[in-house]
């Protein structure tokens, strides 16, 4: 959506677009795009981020167990990690492959339009996806350690 909202939005501000009007007949239906992508995207992550800290307090319990038993804090600190990382990265990636497809109709319609920039724009808006699924993750897994690994 975020593509395709910029794509018609900022995609199609050559002169020529924006003297015959299309640019401007096509600005709101790529802002609408951008808006509701983003507001999905952070709705995502916002609900990953706290099923793994809901989470993290049931697992407490466990955790002091292993603790109990000699377990070392650097080996139950990866494990919390890798658990975070498999919730964040499993749906980013599922998330590309379906991505892959939506892009080819997405670039069709760009192409067909005359959009300028289409690469750049597909590779701004992926760079954000993953940079702000990388931040959450990263804010989640600590948030995580410090719940369960506390004194």
């Amino acid at each position: 959506m975020m593509v395709a909202g910029f794509a018609f939005s900022v995609g199609l501000r050559t002169p020529e677009m924006l003297s015959s009007g299309i640019a401007a007949s096509m600005a709101p239906i790529g802002y609408i795009g951008i808006f509701y992508g983003a507001v999905f995207l952070l709705s995502a992550v916002a609900v990953l981020a706290l099923q793994q800290l809901s989470g993290a307090e049931d697992a407490r319990r466990a955790y002091r167990a292993l603790m109990q038993l000699g377990c070392e804090h650097a080996d139950m600190r990866r494990s919390l990690r890798s658990q975070v990382r498999l919730y964040f990265v499993a749906p980013l990636v599922g998330a590309l492959i379906h991505d892959v497809f939506g892009l080819f109709l997405v670039g069709f319609l760009t192409f067909a339009l005359g959009v300028q920039g289409f690469f750049a724009i597909v590779g701004g808006v992926l760079t954000f996806v993953v940079v702000l699924m990388g931040v959450y993750g990263l804010l989640t897994a600590r948030a995580v350690e410090r719940t369960v690994l506390k004194a």
